[in-house]
């Protein structure tokens, strides 16, 4: 299981659409994709990232959360590299030994996809995951 992810304060503009979408907000994490576009299974345990508009993020996962009312996993800052479609989570700090993608200071997400209500992103190698954003 893994997850995502300032200058540009949670604002990416969709290239060609002319259209601004916000990242700040919480996101949900709902699997990997799967060959043709397809949701894997649900995991027991998803992170939520929670992006916030001054430039910094929490993890949260009820399994692994060492407080069970605020189950906080990692923190640290964000920014999103507009030119490299990339999530950029650095500065991190962890509560625990669970690390969502790697236990490195910093790291880059690829941004695959992005719309008001869903986010696919790709951790190096790895494949492509789907986040959907909570709705207020």
């Amino acid at each position: 299981m893994s997850l995502i992810l300032v200058l540009i304060l949670g604002v990416f503009q969709v290239s060609g659409q002319g259209t601004t979408i916000s990242i700040v907000g919480s996101w949900y994490y709902k699997g990997d994709i799967e060959q043709g576009d397809k949701v894997g299974s649900l995991p027991e345990c998803p992170d939520m990232i929670e992006f916030k508009s001054n430039g910094s993020y929490v993890v949260y996962n009820d399994c692994y959360g060492p407080d069970a009312k605020n189950p906080v996993v990692e923190r640290g800052k964000w920014e999103v590299n507009k030119p490299l479609n990339k999530l950029i989570l650095k500065e991190r700090s962890f509560a625990i030994n669970y690390t969502l993608y790697s236990s490195d200071k910093k790291i880059e997400l690829d941004i695959i996809a992005l719309n008001a209500n869903t986010m696919k992103v790709r951790f190096g190698k790895e494949g492509v995951e789907l986040y959907t954003k909570e709705n207020k």
